[in-house]
């Protein structure tokens, strides 16, 4: 099965943690592993103990989390 397109509901993840990932627009888990865990804990209500949870689940499929952080525009040196 093709995870990048598989819906986090599916996962075996708490409930209210769908939720609050749903809240941050991370609907499938493709969207998942673009976040890196600092990403995650930015997000509302995600806190270190979700993050493990979620890195459980994602290690049982075999799949990490992004490494780094993803940049806005203007932030930092970057150049665009």
């Amino acid at each position: 099965m093709d995870y990048l397109v598989k819906k986090i509901d599916t996962l075996s993840l708490r409930k209210r943690l769908i939720g609050v990932l749903k809240n941050d627009q991370i609907t499938y888990v493709g969207d998942l592993l673009k976040r890196s865990e600092i990403d995650l804990l930015r997000c509302p209500y995600v806190g270190p103990k979700s993050v493990e949870e979620i890195k459980r689940v994602l290690n049982t499929l075999n799949l990490n989390l992004a490494t780094g952080v993803a940049h806005k525009r203007g932030e930092g040196n970057a150049r665009y």
